[in-house]
């Protein structure tokens, strides 16, 4: 049996209370060291830290054949920073691969940087709904400039050549370069404090360049012309 765990984004204060009963039953914990408090680590005797695997180039496969290796004769848990289906491409993959080897699967859901960064925005996500896209996708992408716009792992813009440089260039053509956005950094851990820089996106590329690692990009949505 393996549960996947979300632990949200604020080293184990987001975990919830069936989280830790899960974590309490189980005989092997699979987490990146960082992401839990030294008295959650030892609830197993049996830890794993998956911080290694998010640096390999084969992260989904590396994941997959550890975890499937114990799940076959022990209850396994997977835990992950947020939500574990928002940006997670390791653990969609785990979840199917524990559907193709026929290992039963449970997903508890967690506190994701889209909760975090609603609440520091005191942005209240109405009728209309709001778009979330990670910013590799951006360039290629329509962009609905009438709805509220998240923007996710920008610092994995360097990772391609001009990847960076073709989303500033998708962004300012959907929007006017004297409209604000904000980069929001949440609270990571107990009693940090958040940071949110709102500039115009004339400046983005400057502020792309300087923006914290973990920071989302939000740009709210033009306002329509009084008729």
């Amino acid at each position: 049996m393996v549960t996947i765990i979300g632990l949200g984004i604020s080293s184990g204060e987001h975990l919830t209370l069936e989280g830790l009963r899960l974590l309490k039953s189980c005989d092997v914990i699979f987490a990146p060291r960082g992401a839990l408090p030294e008295p959650l680590l030892r609830l197993a005797a049996d830890f794993r830290d998956t911080s290694a695997f998010y640096h390999q180039p084969e992260t989904e496969r590396l994941l997959t054949e550890a975890v499937l290796a114990e799940a076959r004769s022990r209850s396994v848990a997977v835990c992950t920073v947020g939500h574990p289906l928002i940006f997670d491409k390791p653990v969609a993959a785990l979840k199917e691969a524990c559907r193709r080897a026929g290992v039963p699967c449970k997903v508890l859901p967690g506190v994701s940087a889209v909760d975090a960064v609603l609440c520091e925005l005191g942005f209240a996500a109405d009728q209309e709904g709001f778009q979330a896209r990670q910013a590799a996708h951006i360039p290629g992408t329509k962009i609905d400039a009438s709805l509220p716009l998240f923007v996710f792992r920008c610092n994995a813009l360097a990772a391609k050549a001009g990847l960076a440089g073709r989303f500033v260039a998708a962004v300012t053509k959907a929007y006017p370069p004297g409209h604000y956005a904000s980069f929001v950094e949440t609270a990571h851990v107990p009693r940090q404090v958040a940071l949110v820089d709102s500039f115009p996106l004339k400046d983005l590329e400057k502020k792309l360049a300087s923006a914290p690692a973990e920071a989302t990009l939000f740009i709210p949505p033009l306002k329509k012309k009084k008729k």
